[in-house]
């Protein structure tokens, strides 16, 4: 803990690379602990800010990988930290074929579930496959749990089809 302490501290001041290795150093001295975990994150995060898409994309992978499933809250983060790294770094592809592949294990979690589908639809949108998004933001609306999320899928597909030229389904839609 005071290491990863330590590593915060450091990044607070400027020092990248000491942040990292202190980093580094918590997850070999005990890496299936929770504070690893923290530690990961750290380091996933300074690699996103450093340009290090590639190597936060894996630490994440292995943290979601390694934490038993999308119940865990760390997971949940690490996965959300995940799409942001490869949405806007040119990737929506690996995005979206990331939220397909890991959607399937999302049953037991459906709150979660909803929320990474929803995130598909928008990177079917930034990969520039509005049909497969308005496909999907359908079921969301249709399958939303609450009224906020219902209008959050409703207005993403008028955004969808007004960004299509099709103004009358937009308006149509409301």
């Amino acid at each position: 803990q005071d290491l990863l302490q330590a590593a915060q501290t450091a990044l607070q001041n400027g020092d990248m690379i000491g942040a990292m290795v202190k980093c580094q150093k918590v997850i070999e001295r005990s890496p299936k602990d929770p504070v690893a975990q923290q530690a990961r994150m750290l380091l996933a995060q300074i690699n996103l800010k450093n340009g290090g898409t590639d190597e936060a994309v894996k630490i994440l992978n292995e943290m979601i990988d390694t934490e038993g499933g999308f119940q865990s809250p760390t997971a949940q983060q690490a996965y959300y930290l995940l799409l942001n790294a490869l949405s806007p770094n040119g990737k929506p592809e690996e995005a979206v074929a990331d939220i397909e592949k890991r959607a399937k294990e999302l049953d037991a979690v459906p709150e979660f579930a909803w929320r990474v589908h929803f995130d598909l639809a928008q990177a079917y949108v930034k990969k520039g496959v509005p049909d497969k998004a308005l496909e999907l933001l359908a079921t969301l609306q249709a399958s939303a749990k609450g009224e906020a999320d219902a209008v959050k899928a409703l207005r993403m597909s008028a955004m969808v089809l007004a960004g299509q030229g099709k103004f009358d389904d937009a308006v149509a839609r409301f």
